[in-house]
């Protein structure tokens, strides 16, 4: 809308406009539209004696940001223009342009997050504050020592022993590695130890022989 025009012309499909003002019309001519900034902002007229012609304006869609913290850093942020990844802290942001509307899922490997998406609809402004909290996932090693008070080293935390059925079960964290080595007095145990890489699942009937 070419506000203070005579009758406020809107502009056309592609963007012109047109008014007649009569013989030494004086004002100032201000473009809007709901969502997008002019430059210039306005256009001052005094005493207009001619046609005045190639009155040009620049349309841009307001932007905003949408930030927060991931809860960790190299989550990607899925959904978000350009898919940007949380740095330090995990702190993010996104540009998203007036009336954006879309789904946000923060990813990376080995974690979930809290909450899992957030969802936006027709924003007109900065949204700050979007946070999540990413949790490490965890998996369980298990298994029988085929005895009970079997001390089974290198498993995380305080030493685990084997129950009075010799069941073991300990909880880890996605991507550990470690040796796991079964120890009793007098007795030797089959296979000696077991090696672990980076582990990203269950890990079950992790079991050794006691002789």
């Amino acid at each position: 809308i070419m506000e203070s025009l005579p009758g406020n012309p809107i502009t056309g499909s592609d963007g012109t406009y047109k008014a007649i003002v009569d013989y030494n019309w004086t004002g100032t001519v201000t473009p809007t539209k709901e969502g997008y900034i002019f430059i210039p902002t306005n256009r001052p007229y005094s005493a207009v004696t001619m046609n005045q012609t190639n009155q040009d304006y620049r349309g841009s869609l307001i932007s905003f940001t949408i930030s927060g913290t991931a809860g960790v850093e190299g989550a990607v942020m899925n959904g978000l223009p350009g898919n940007p990844i949380s740095g330090r802290n995990g702190a993010y942001s996104g540009t998203v342009e007036y009336g954006w509307s879309g789904t946000v899922r923060p990813t990376k490997d080995g974690y979930t997050f809290v909450p899992a998406e957030t969802q936006y609809s027709d924003l007109f402004g900065a949204q700050a504050n979007q946070d999540y909290v990413a949790n490490v996932m965890t998996f369980t090693i298990s298994g029988t020592a085929g005895m009970d008070g079997v001390e089974m080293h290198g498993l995380p935390g305080p030493t685990v022993l084997t129950d009075e059925n010799g069941y073991y079960s300990a909880s880890i964290e996605y991507g550990w590695s470690g040796t796991v080595r079964p120890t009793k007095a007098g007795y030797t145990f089959v296979p000696a130890t077991m090696n672990y890489t980076k582990i990203t699942g269950e890990r079950t009937n992790q079991n050794y022989s006691p002789t």
